[in-house]
């Protein structure tokens, strides 16, 4: 993960004006980025672009959504092999 710099704040903060917010989320003032309100876990990661100093801010998945959506695939999977 990237040091979060005063650069890479600065960054973060220009973006964060753009960003809307689901019910279930909120900008950790640590480090200006988004968290999931139920396990508090990141749901914004900030990688730098190669060759500059421009940072993207992509969402992810937070350890309760990525539990989800295994379990989803688990139970898609049981009912693709119960219809065979």
């Amino acid at each position: 993960m990237i040091e979060i710099t005063a650069e890479v704040r600065a960054a973060i903060d220009r973006a964060a004006g753009d960003m809307e917010l689901a019910g279930d989320e909120y900008i950790e003032p640590a480090d200006g980025l988004i968290h999931c309100k139920k396990c508090h876990g990141s749901r914004q990661t900030v990688v730098p672009r190669f060759g500059g100093s421009v940072y993207f801010m992509p969402r992810c998945l937070c350890p309760c959504q990525q539990k989800a959506q295994e379990e989803r695939k688990a139970m898609e999977g049981q009912r693709q092999r119960g219809m065979k």
